[in-house]
């Protein structure tokens, strides 16, 4: 029996889709899926947030007295403290192509029918 791996959920990008009108699809195909287009570009993706290792590698350089190192904020945005260790540190990415990305996710059970 051929096993099929869900496709891809979701993909967030920071308010880039914020206001109603934002949700209408760019393009529907033949069998109703609707898909937005995802142009080429940069942007800055994770958070800013000093890791439990860079606080506590801050705390050895405060007891040698030197200065302590902030988060990285290439963006210029605030830290955001609330984040997870997995979401640090902040990074440029690039989108090279432009692509087309599912407007609602699609299941297991949508791929059987």
């Amino acid at each position: 029996m051929k096993k099929t791996l869900p496709l891809l959920c979701a993909l967030l990008l920071a308010g880039a889709l914020s206001s109603p009108a934002a949700w209408a699809a760019d393009y529907t195909n033949s069998i109703g899926m609707q898909f937005n287009n995802i142009a080429a570009g940069r942007f800055y993706m994770d958070s800013c947030k000093l890791t439990e290792r860079d606080k506590e590698a801050n705390k050895k350089r405060k007891f040698m007295g030197l200065p302590t190192k902030g988060a990285a904020c290439p963006s210029g945005t605030g830290v955001d403290d609330e984040a997870y260790d997995m979401e640090a540190p902040q990074h440029e990415a690039h989108i090279r192509r432009g692509f087309r990305m599912g407007l609602h996710e699609v299941t297991l059970g949508v791929c059987r029918i």
